[in-house]
């Protein structure tokens, strides 16, 4: 399964951008955050565990990192999700906020993107299109996403080894025409 994965992300990546998804709404300098492969691959899935929780799997295993001082945060600046939620027309503009804890730097370089409930990882086709983050966030710009409903796990760790987790969801609407 990890094969066809991978097989599917390496083809998305390799069609030209907005090709699955037709360029007819598409909003000029924009590219495909989520393409409809993404949603296909997802959706085949959906009542599956990802490949890494599958029985046999070796766990993935990570450092807790320091437990007396607070993990980063990741903020949501734009847009304005209410419980983790927002409506939104495509392309879509989202503004990220990094913020480590006392005495911790944000280390960019662990920025991660994944899509959907296999967590699909899309943050070379973002940081392809709108460079890497800083410490203090990333702002993605003009981003196509196909009508329907979307799941995002947004990563970054600190240098203590300390990683801040969100998962935000999206529903995206047709732009009324007129």
């Amino acid at each position: 399964m990890n094969r066809l994965r991978r097989r599917l992300n390496v083809l998305a990546a390799a069609l030209p951008s907005g090709w699955l998804l037709g360029r007819a709404h598409a909003a000029p300098g924009s590219f495909d955050l989520v393409t409809a492969a993404d949603m296909q691959l997802d959706a085949a899935h959906s009542g599956e565990s990802p490949p890494d929780m599958q029985p046999g799997h070796a766990p993935r295993t990570r450092s807790l990192g320091d437990a007396s001082a607070p993990a980063p945060v990741i903020r949501v600046s734009k847009p304005t999700l209410m419980q983790g939620h927002a409506v939104l027309s495509s392309p879509v503009s989202i503004d990220l906020r990094f913020e480590a804890g006392e005495g911790a730097r944000i280390v960019p370089g662990s920025f991660r993107v994944l899509y959907g409930g296999w967590h699909i990882d899309i943050t070379d086709r973002i940081l392809a299109n709108v460079g890497a983050p800083t410490e203090q966030g990333i702002a993605i710009q003009n981003a196509n996403i196909p009508a329907g409903h979307h799941k995002l796990t947004l990563q970054i760790s600190d240098d203590h080894s300390r990683e801040a987790r969100l998962a935000i969801e999206l529903d995206i609407v047709e732009r009324p025409s007129g």
